[in-house]
């Protein structure tokens, strides 16, 4: 099964918790071999879906929409964008 999600940055608190609930629930649905998340991997909930597939022991597929996406982030890195620099997961790139 392959997830993604979109989200938005600088979520108010209490939202951000309860979503944050939400990727570590749903992922359970599927044994993890059969569990790809499609992510751009960007600060908050891209990111929150990449780190509990791959904690799960799923793939994940980092969409970079941009050459500069990266340096772009408000923190420069996620956690799991610094687990795809020194892991196996699939990369699309654009052209």
């Amino acid at each position: 099964m392959r997830v993604g999600t979109t989200g938005h940055r600088g979520l108010d608190h209490d939202v951000e918790r309860q979503v944050r609930r939400l990727p570590n629930d749903a992922v359970r649905q599927w044994q993890p071999s059969e569990l790809t998340a499609v992510s751009c991997n960007a600060d908050g909930p891209d990111s929150w879906l990449a780190e509990a597939v791959l904690q799960y022991g799923g793939r994940l597929e980092v969409v970079v929409p941009a050459r500069e996406y990266r340096a772009d982030t408000p923190t420069g890195t996620t956690p799991s964008m610094t687990r795809c620099s020194s892991g196996p997961p699939t990369y699309t790139k654009p052209a």
